[in-house]
């Protein structure tokens, strides 16, 4: 298949190999019996927290006064009536930050004080960083910061409008005449310390989960914005002063403006100082994963013109014979309201065997039946396993989130079987329901290129933390499972040959007692 492109990949171009993503997730999928053991070098642990050193920082005040919204009207809500931000302050830019990420419990680790945070993240090792692009914002001169959750406080990297720069780094995709443009990044060896070749998963999901929760916040203050997963790649992390190997931008989100056009001019960066390139990275212990850096490498290439050619990705091999609606939004009444079940969420996984209401199932699908036209979300299906729902049969479901219906699939009792197959996490079978992500690899490349491996899994990641979102305010226990053996899973759901299952999240009912 031809499919043009609109930048040239630049791993081609340097006569490197590029990966796909079936390549990639195959090369690092788990095997029954070969998994082995990994010791963790624990002198070799990152820092958690990104620091600079010698540049100017902006304490914010993390104190702020809370917005509370039903739950289920913001995440059902559309974004048709959202309004323009033509300016943002500092005060205002702290509120965002601070429902991004917040620190929500320090715990004791081996490695000392764990500070565990409101995004879920695997191993709770957090490699995603924030940064902000602030133009015209009160209290704050124009320029690149970085934010840092720990201490509460923005560095300035550069000074300066770079809004023409943005416009042009994201071709079609941005209008960026807003105040604000957030950009999301990962540190690769944060999770690879831990989950080696395979963590590059593990990047995107967690990224995805912080994105989510500045998507909920723009939401919950009626304000137009776009999720960003097509930029140039080099010329992002130049801006933010990355160096593309040991971390890099994955994602980026606008808070768009009145509609004015950026101001001409400044499209040309100089290259920031070695020690903010460095800022982050332990010195002479990190351990290299060159799959991590080719698969990232190969999904440089942006391909524009596919995105319409494909109207369905579904992974099964077989189709339900009917599908029926979702009915109508439940009320959100008697829930924990936003942001506390974001600001409260904690991974439970103490699973008790007493059945879900049907009512809440309908609750996490109408969460999940999120419609977008950028391709973030397009390729992602979703599914489900019902194992301990009143008035629902038993089985293997999909998800038509764009008409928000669900068809079975097969009918069954597979929660045991995938609580096997997930390394044999036991806990995972008293689970109600296992949210499925999935994905037909095959078919994402052929019509992505390498890059739609970022769109589905950033896209997991999203929906788990809307997952996460309504079992807080419901009160259920709700956990995420990156870790499984890969083709078995496949197996397992009767997937078809190309697919594969990405994400698990499994909720239910948990015991409360201490």
């Amino acid at each position: 298949m031809s499919i043009p492109v609109l930048y040239e990949v630049q791993l081609n171009q340097r006569g490197g190999i590029m990966l796909n993503s079936f390549d990639y997730h195959s090369s690092t999928s788990y095997e029954r019996g070969s998994l082995g053991g990994h010791y963790l070098d624990w002198r070799a642990k990152p820092e958690p927290f990104k620091t600079y050193e010698g540049l100017e920082q902006v304490h914010l005040n993390r104190e702020v006064d809370y917005i509370r919204r039903d739950l289920m009207k913001l995440l059902c809500a559309p974004d048709d009536e959202a309004r323009f931000e033509p300016f943002v302050d500092k005060e205002k830019l702290a509120f965002f930050l601070v429902m991004t990420e917040a620190l929500s419990a320090e715990v004791p680790s081996a490695g000392g004080v764990l500070y565990l945070r409101s995004p879920a993240s695997a191993g709770a090792l957090y490699p995603t960083e924030i940064y902000a692009a602030v133009h015209q914002a009160a209290g704050l001169e124009s320029g690149i910061y970085h934010f840092n959750p720990l201490d509460f406080l923005l560095t300035r990297l550069r000074s300066g409008d770079f809004r023409a720069f943005l416009h042009e780094v994201v071709g079609k995709e941005g209008d960026f005449t807003q105040a604000v443009t957030f950009f999301f990044t990962a540190i690769f060896f944060r999770s690879a310390w831990k989950y080696r070749a395979r963590s590059y998963r593990y990047h995107l999901l967690d990224t995805g989960h912080v994105v989510e929760n500045l998507v909920l916040i723009l939401k919950a203050m009626g304000l137009r914005y776009r999720v960003l997963c097509d930029f140039d790649d080099d010329r992002v992390n130049r801006l933010l002063g990355l160096d593309g190997t040991g971390e890099a931008a994955l994602s980026m989100v606008s808070l768009e403006g009145a509609g004015q056009k950026p101001p001409g001019g400044g499209t040309e960066i100089e290259d920031l100082p070695a020690s903010v390139l460095n800022a982050g990275r332990v010195p002479a212990k990190e351990t290299d994963y060159p799959l991590i850096r080719l698969m990232h490498e190969s999904g440089k290439g942006i391909y524009r013109e596919n995105y319409e050619t494909v109207n369905t990705f579904f992974p099964f091999k077989a189709v339900p014979n009917q599908f029926n609606r979702i009915g109508g939004v439940p009320d959100g009444a008697g829930l924990s309201p936003y942001p506390d079940c974001v600001v409260l969420r904690r991974s439970r996984r103490e699973f008790i065997p007493e059945p879900l209401s049907k009512e809440h199932l309908s609750m996490f699908l109408h969460a999940l039946s999120v419609s977008e036209e950028q391709n973030c979300l397009k390729a992602l299906a979703t599914g489900f396993i019902a194992e301990n729902v009143r008035g629902v049969e038993p089985g293997v479901y999909i998800l038509d989130r764009e008409n928000r219906r669900t068809g079975l699939v097969f009918p069954g009792f597979y929660t045991e079987k995938m609580a096997d197959v997930c390394l044999n996490q036991a806990w995972l079978a008293g689970a109600a329901v296992h949210f499925l992500f999935l994905a037909d690899l095959e078919l994402l490349d052929a019509v992505y290129g390498p890059r739609g491996y970022r769109y589905v899994m950033l896209g997991a990641g999203r929906m788990g933390q809307r997952i996460y979102a309504v079992s807080t305010a419901i009160g259920l226990g709700c956990c995420g499972v990156g870790a499984f053996y890969d083709a078995e899973a496949a197996e397992l759901l009767g997937l078809n040959q190309g697919a594969r299952m990405l994400y698990l999240v499994a909720a239910g009912l948990v015991d409360r007692r201490g």
